[in-house]
């Protein structure tokens, strides 16, 4: 990972990850924590890494500006 990297970490991430973590999902829907996540890194021009964990998706999102949808 690049320093520059935004990381996300699942509810049950390791906690040590999830101390690093600029983001931590909600166990019950990840989906608006990672389009943030998701948001932020196309904004700064970086990668959005996701820590390993579940990611629970249960609502929709809507397209971006760019037509992407998380």
């Amino acid at each position: 990972m690049s320093r520059f990297d935004l990381v996300c970490a699942a509810a049950d991430s390791p906690e040590e990850l999830k101390s690093k973590a600029d983001y931590i999902c909600d166990a019950a829907d990840a989906r608006p924590t990672l389009q943030k996540a998701i948001d932020e890194a196309d904004r700064l021009g970086v990668s959005c890494v996701l820590l390993r964990g579940t990611y629970t998706i249960n609502s929709h999102g809507d397209r971006t500006p760019k037509g992407g949808i998380c």
